[in-house]
């Protein structure tokens, strides 16, 4: 089951989200809790924003308009699950009927906590394309 991320949900999300940061390739950046809880919290109830968890993960973005024109596109700020496909995959398709209903003109999901690659084996099965990649040096 997924739903709607509410601020009695941010100590639980922190741990997971811990959990994540120490698996990814920014595990160099130390982790600012008080930080990350203020930035869910920007998020819970923000009809701009899109904020919602399953038991073991969460998905967050937000409409963006391009460079070129006011269109707008649904960007995932960060889209993680641990050991749960469904729910992964339920948290995508709650993200893309959102965009939808926002009436963003594409879906982007970027995948770059270089966490396991599932997402770059999944996405194109539902419908994606790669577009462009993330480079990262450490400074």
């Amino acid at each position: 089951m997924i739903r709607p991320i509410t601020r009695f949900d941010i100590p639980e999300l922190i741990e997971i989200g811990k959990r994540m940061h120490a698996a990814s390739k920014y595990s160099f950046i130390p982790f600012d809790e008080r930080y990350t809880a203020d930035l869910v919290s920007r998020y819970v109830g923000d009809l701009d924003r899109f904020a919602m968890r399953a038991s073991s993960g969460f998905m967050f973005g937000y409409l963006r308009p391009f460079f070129f024109s006011q269109a707008k596109e649904a960007v995932d700020a960060l889209w993680y699950v641990e050991n749960n496909s469904r729910a992964a995959l339920r948290l995508l398709r709650a993200f893309e009927e959102w965009g939808a209903a926002a009436g963003a003109a594409n879906i982007r999901i970027e995948s770059g906590a270089g966490i396991g690659d599932d997402a770059d084996k999944i996405l194109p099965r539902l419908g994606y394309a790669h577009l462009g990649g993330n480079f990262l040096k450490e400074v």
